[in-house]
């Protein structure tokens, strides 16, 4: 198995990239962030470091590092002596990502002397946020809800599109925190190499650990039984499962969905706040994936209601599909972050899911908006594969007059819109 291959290879190289504990001895940290230098302070009694806005993450004795795309890891190891172990996290053919463990004295040093090195781009410390999911579930909605999703499916024609469009020959990544492999819904789905990012495994037999989250998410999108009708069960699934959004899983995982040859990498959830590395290789995959037509990378926008800026998270990168959400009476919901990054809405009422724990529920808000466009962007695709990654955002953009499949941020934040037609699919 050609995929299995592939992974295979870069697990060998993971398998050193164990965590451990921070163990730190330095009560305060700074690297720069798209050129803006950033400092953490450690508490100790809660072993978490804190940034002057509050953000609160936790830090590893290891260092995240881009150099330039010939630079090799013996060349890193000889920067300095207290360098250990390291693992190429990410590869284009601009730059590489690598993480790089310190032995034996203070994390501020070697970042600062990996930064004045003329082959590296950018030296940060591997930070894990605390990521979140854009979704609410409920085990016990009230049927109209389901009903009105069924309703969009149909009153949008999603439903009759389905029939002869479903996902065929394009390869869909979810990153999540797992999935019920097993599921009735979810057994049916044309399974390429999954990876669990926490593991540093491949993912074998049909339940991985946690999942529900991206459980739901995946029924959404390949479900195929008597309860959930997926957007593309004919598509193949690329699952990767990540729960800790750690710099070096994050790259780990976006690596692996690069080398399965991912058309589109459905993202239903956001980081408190948006790291360098993160922008890299999302604008990477965005310009070069996919041999060069580039990789749709859909992002939902959080469900705090409020306005996305400039490098807030991830639903600030201009080069992915932001995606919000509204309800069956296309008004955005109150929840449904907003701003001038967020690219388009789709439904996000509710809609039935299938249950990490087995049986059925229900996923919400933008994380269900999100995989709606991933589905929609993955049946674009299938249609007609050559368009490149632009080509199918400003497709989706530009799909207006008509129901309700989606909605266009016309002003902002208010609750009035220019409601989108349905793709011109035949």
């Amino acid at each position: 198995m050609i995929g299995l291959r592939r992974a295979s290879v870069w697990l060998i190289a993971w398998s050193s990239l164990a965590l451990g504990a921070e163990g730190q001895s330095s009560t305060s940290i700074t690297f720069n962030n798209f050129n803006r230098a950033k400092t953490y302070i450690y508490d100790k009694a809660t072993s978490e470091w804190e940034d002057a806005a509050g953000h609160r993450v936790k830090i590893s004795r290891r260092l995240i590092v881009k150099t330039t795309p010939d630079m090799g890891a013996e060349s890193l190891l000889k920067i300095t002596p207290y360098l250990r172990e390291p693992v190429l996290l990410y590869q284009s053919t601009s730059f590489r990502y690598y993480a790089l463990k310190i032995q034996n004295t203070k994390l501020q040093s070697q970042l600062d002397d990996l930064t004045l090195h003329k082959e590296v781009l950018l030296v940060q410390p591997d930070i894990l946020q605390r990521r979140l999911s854009n979704s609410n579930s409920s085990s016990k909605p009230s049927s109209l809800s389901d009903h009105q999703y069924q309703d969009y499916l149909t009153q949008t024609g999603l439903r009759s599109m389905l029939r002869n469009h479903r996902g065929s020959g394009i390869k869909v990544a979810v990153i999540d925190d797992g999935f019920f492999l097993g599921h009735e819904a979810l057994s049916k789905a044309k399974r390429l190499t999954s990876l669990d990012v926490e593991e540093l495994s491949v993912i074998s037999g049909d339940v991985s650990n946690g999942g529900m989250h991206g459980t739901m998410v995946a029924s959404i999108l390949f479900g195929e039984s008597e309860e959930v009708e997926g957007i593309v069960p004919e598509a193949s699934w690329i699952p990767i499962r990540q729960v800790t959004n750690w710099t070096s899983r994050s790259l780990l995982a976006y690596q692996h969905a690069k080398s399965q040859g991912a058309d589109v990498i459905n993202c239903s959830w956001t980081s408190p706040w948006l790291l360098e590395p993160m922008y890299d290789v999302v604008h990477d995959l965005a310009h070069h994936g996919r041999k060069g037509k580039g990789t749709v990378i859909v992002f939902s926008a959080g469900n705090k209601g409020v306005r996305i800026g400039p490098a807030d998270n991830e639903a600030s990168i201009s080069e992915a599909v932001i995606v919000g959400a509204h309800d069956h009476r296309n008004q955005k919901l109150k929840r449904s972050n907003w701003g001038p990054s967020v690219d388009l809405y789709a439904y996000g009422g509710v809609a039935k899911a299938a249950a990490a724990e087995g049986g059925y529920t229900y996923l919400t808000a933008t994380s269900l908006s999100a995989a709606i466009v991933s589905g929609i962007a993955a049946i674009l695709l299938s249609e007609q594969p050559g368009m490149t990654a632009f080509e199918v955002e400003k497709r989706l953009k530009s799909l207006f007059v008509s129901d309700a499949l989606f909605v266009l941020d016309k002003d902002k934040g208010s609750n009035s819109y220019g409601y989108s037609d349905l793709p011109k699919i035949q």
